[in-house]
C-alpha cells in the first residue's frame, strides 16, 4: 500500500535497470524488527554488493570514454517516452478537432479573453490568446508529423508505458 507507485514503476523499462531486488528470507526485513545482528549484517552486505554493481554500471571509471549504463538508460527512456506519445497523440489530436458536442478551441479562447476562464483569475490577454492558438496549431501539426514516424519504430516496451496527468505525489 505504501510503495505502490514505486513498485509499479520498478517494472518499467528504463527504471527496472536501476532497481536492485534483494531477495529476503521470511525471517529477514519487512516488519521483522527483532532480527539478530548476523541477519542484519547478511542483508546489509547483500545490499552493499548490489550497490557496487549499480556503481560499476552507472559511474564511469576514470579512463572510460562513455558510460554504457547511462547510454542504455537514455536510449530506453527515450523510446519508452516515444511509445507513450504514440499512444496519447491520437487522442490529443482528436481533442483539438471540433466536435458537435463541444465548443471549438477558437471560440473557447475568444470567450476566455472576454471573461475569466477556469484556472485564470482574469480574462486572458491578446498575447495569451495568440500563444494558445499557436500551441494548439503546433500540437495538431506535431501529432500529424509524429504518428507516421512512430509507427516505423520497432521498439517494444514491456510492460506497455502509459502517459498520464496526475498531481505530484
Amino acid at each position: 500500500m505504501q510503495a505502490w507507485n514505486d513498485n509499479t514503476l520498478s517494472r518499467m523499462p528504463g527504471v527496472r535497470d536501476r532497481v536492485v531486488r534483494l531477495r529476503l528470507h521470511p525471517q529477514e526485513g519487512g516488519l521483522n524488527l527483532n532480527m539478530p545482528a548476523d541477519t542484519i549484517t547478511s542483508v546489509s552486505s547483500r545490499g552493499l554488493e548490489a550497490a557496487d554493481d549499480l556503481i560499476r554500471r552507472y559511474l564511469p571509471a576514470a579512463d572510460a570514454a562513455r558510460i554504457t549504463g547511462w547510454d542504455e538508460q537514455r536510449w530506453v527512456r527515450l523510446n519508452v517516452f516515444l511509445r507513450m506519445l504514440e499512444k496519447r497523440l491520437p487522442g490529443v489530436r482528436a481533442a483539438l478537432e471540433h466536435s458537435p458536442a463541444s465548443t471549438d478551441w477558437e471560440a473557447l479562447i475568444d470567450l476566455a479573453g472576454q471573461d475569466k476562464a477556469a484556472g485564470f483569475d482574469r480574462p486572458i490577454t491578446a498575447d495569451e490568446a495568440q500563444a494558445l492558438r499557436a500551441m494548439c496549431t503546433l500540437l495538431k501539426q506535431f501529432a500529424d508529423d509524429f504518428m507516421p514516424l512512430a509507427q516505423r519504430l520497432a521498439f517494444v516496451a514491456i510492460p506497455e508505458p502509459e502517459l498520464r496527468v496526475r498531481p505530484a505525489l
